[in-house]
């Protein structure tokens, strides 16, 4: 089994500014989670309403989101499908396909400089808030506050360098980040086939639990987050890098209080440092997979 020596926990999908939609994604009845993705600005391929609303509820994601934002958006905007984790969050795919994460400019550059590549494992994270459905109206619950949840993962298997749409593979140049107009460090993460030995190297939590929320519920800051113990700061090591400053680490009970950099993307864990984190990480996975059967 091979142990990912990073593991990076990634901020994606809807979230607070206008350019990245303006709202939290949605949690269905207090248990179902939906990952809006962000508005696309540069290589417009996949509209909302192109793209299935995997809760069965509406026919594709564009009434969610034009409902959500107020008619911001809507089923004819162009949404920016990444990470993409669903096999079938768009009606075809040509054969071969296989999850893909893209990044860029500054944060790939941190992701390079901390070594991230093939065997490690993301953990996406996102702004959720709790709705509710009423005759196919979707409103945010009043009184329901604001929380970061962590939503997929994907274990990497190879990573692209990519300056053209041309670029192989031909199944991947659908995604927003096989395209010319990003930076010169674009790169795309492609999923492993297995991560742990035998969990899929990709995929969602389909279903809401307090294990796979980061922030401290007790709390009214979005940003602050109630982690495990053994994510305390220790050696002269912090187990999340741009916090590393002790004043955002604070210990309370059985549990760690981290107070988040914002704005921010990717956050690099080091098992090597916190060996911990593995075993950690690969229980979310198990429970994951297990929560859809």
């Amino acid at each position: 089994m091979t142990i990912p020596k990073h593991i990076i926990f990634s901020r994606k999908g809807f979230d607070s500014t206008a350019r990245y939609g303006a709202k939290p994604s949605p949690i269905f009845g207090g248990k179902r989670l939906l990952t809006l993705p962000i508005p696309e600005d540069k290589k417009k391929t996949i509209q909302y309403s192109g793209l299935r609303d995997p809760t069965e509820q509406f026919p594709s994601l564009g009434p969610i989101v034009e409902q959500l934002t107020n008619g911001k958006l809507d089923g004819n905007c162009f949404a920016h499908l990444d990470p993409d984790l669903r096999p079938n969050s768009v009606s075809t795919r040509l054969p071969g396909w296989r999850p893909l994460f893209g990044q860029v400019d500054q944060s790939q550059t941190h992701l390079c400089n901390q070594g991230v590549g093939a065997g490690d494992l993301f953990l996406f994270y996102g702004l959720y808030r709790d709705v509710a459905v009423v005759k196919d109206k979707i409103r945010y619950v009043p009184g329901r506050p604001p929380k970061h949840v962590i939503w997929g993962w994907l274990a990497v298997g190879d990573v692209l360098k990519v300056s053209s749409e041309a670029d192989d593979p031909e199944w991947a140049r659908y995604h927003p980040h096989f395209t010319d107009q990003r930076g010169p460090n674009n790169t795309v993460y492609v999923a492993a086939d297995r991560v742990f030995g035998t969990l899929p190297g990709a995929g969602v939590f389909d279903n809401y639990s307090l294990d796979l929320c980061l922030t401290d519920e007790t709390q009214k800051k979005t940003s602050l987050w109630k982690l495990p113990s053994w994510c305390a700061p220790r050696d002269g090591h912090y187990p999340l890098t741009y916090h590393s400053r002790e004043e955002c680490w604070g210990i309370r009970n059985h549990c760690v209080l981290l107070q988040t950099k914002s704005p921010g993307q990717e956050f690099v864990l080091h098992t090597k440092n916190y060996p911990e984190a593995v075993q950690w990480a690969k229980g979310l996975i198990t429970r994951g997979v297990a929560a859809r059967y």
